[in-house]
């Protein structure tokens, strides 16, 4: 096909063909739906298709999935079981379920609309979650006793739960620009005091224990 011709195509339909790859789908800058499920592909990226809304990718073997800086306004990829990789940043997605992913390890969501995310159960192998930049007012991550890099800065939280047991072995972690957010529940700390105070809200507290008033 004729890269001028190329330029023009807005909707691609390649779903069932027995494709294992799909290089040179970023030529596709016109791009506004997609098709490529029931393939055989491993791997995605779809980031250069910056006009691309709508994504049908399932019944494939995809452990990666880029489809960053799109206009998708909501996403399904719980069908894809195997993804280990997901970038879906600066988009517009308000809402997101993605518990299906069970051997995920890399989420990347900020620059959403985003004020629910339902993310895969405990025993996850989960260690990367970026999630800032949206419109989160809940995060609970204290089941993925993996993760070590966290991002949930400039959204609305009020509530930040980061007790897994694994605080002392994180990388990188930032929650600053919540300004609804009073208390952050942690493993200890007098360590999160030492080694984060400059990277939260400044008037928040690191707490260990959550209060529970019966009713």
């Amino acid at each position: 096909m004729l890269t001028a011709n190329i330029n023009e195509v807005v909707v691609l339909n390649v779903a069932d063909k027995n494709i294992s790859d799909l290089t040179g789908i970023e030529s596709f800058t016109a791009l506004t739906f997609s098709s490529c499920s029931d393939n055989n592909l491993k791997s995605l990226d779809l980031s250069s298709n910056v006009n691309l809304t709508d994504l049908y990718s399932h019944v494939n073997q995809l452990s990666s999935l880029n489809c960053r800086s799109n206009k998708l306004p909501d996403l399904d990829v719980n069908p894809n079981s195997a993804l280990t990789f997901l970038n879906c940043s600066s988009n517009e997605i308000s809402s997101l379920d993605i518990s299906g992913l069970v051997n995920i390890e890399q989420l990347f969501l900020q620059q959403n609309q985003l004020t629910t995310v339902n993310l895969p159960s405990s025993g996850s192998s989960l260690w990367k979650l970026e999630i800032n930049e949206n419109q989160m007012t809940d995060i609970d991550v204290s089941l993925f006793g993996n993760l070590r890099d966290l991002g949930v800065h400039q959204n609305q939280i009020t509530s930040l739960n980061l007790k897994n047991g694994n605080n002392s072995n994180f990388a990188s972690f930032n929650s600053e620009y919540n300004p609804n957010l009073t208390c952050i529940f942690v493993d200890d700390s007098g360590w999160s005091n030492d080694n984060w105070s400059a990277y939260k809200y400044a008037p928040s507290t690191f707490v260990t224990h959550q209060l529970i008033v019966g009713t």
